[in-house]
């Protein structure tokens, strides 16, 4: 993935390191734009790694396996958004005073969802696996699709249900899944876009 996700690691280190800041200090409104600049760098990093597919010229056939590296790469991407959210509820509900009983289950369950992630891209690098094949990326996309649409729903829901502004101890937890929420749905999207201009042949 080189240079674009060297830099989503670091602005990962730096936003951890802020987001702790904050929770420590009580911050509600800086907690926010901290993490919604990781966010912003997550969806950077996709659109850069994905960005030549859409320059890609368009064949009478399509490039599977063009595809399947398009695949890998964001769902490292992905992969990443996951960690970090995983690793920003449990340093934040472990670490500091803040208390919130639920969040080393939501932090617990990110990081399992990321390390499932990281397995599928290692079968990915199996051209031989059932899961790089044609048939198996298209449904992954698919998901892809499904998993983007849920975290517009879910971001909706969190938004209009006045939990962004709450004082309550979970004020930490909902500024990490609205910068993971929004970081998933333009992931998703660009995603799905680069496998159909790869797989959708001319005519």
């Amino acid at each position: 993935m080189g240079r674009p996700a060297n830099l989503l690691a670091i602005a990962a280190f730096l936003t951890l390191a802020g987001i702790i800041w904050c929770a420590e200090h009580g911050n509600i409104f800086a907690i926010n734009a901290i993490a919604l600049a990781f966010a912003l760098a997550a969806i950077w990093t996709a659109w850069r790694l994905n960005a030549p597919r859409f320059s890609h010229v368009k064949q009478g056939a399509a490039d599977w396996p063009a595809a399947a590296t398009q695949l890998k790469a964001t769902s490292l991407v992905t992969a990443s958004v996951y960690a970090w959210g995983g690793l920003a509820m449990l340093l934040v509900y472990e670490l500091t005073q803040l208390h919130w009983r639920h969040g080393w289950q939501y932090g617990s369950m990110m990081l399992l969802i990321a390390g499932g992630l990281l397995a599928y891209v290692r079968a990915l690098k199996n051209p031989s696996s059932r899961l790089a094949s044609s048939s198996a990326i298209e449904r992954v996309v698919q998901l892809a699709a499904v998993h983007g649409i849920a975290a517009a729903v879910a971001l909706g829901w969190l938004v209009l249900s006045g939990k962004l502004i709450t004082y309550k101890g979970d004020w930490a937890a909902n500024a990490i899944f609205l910068a993971g929420g929004l970081a998933i749905v333009f992931i998703s999207a660009i995603a799905v876009a680069a496998h159909r201009r790869l797989t959708r042949p001319a005519f």
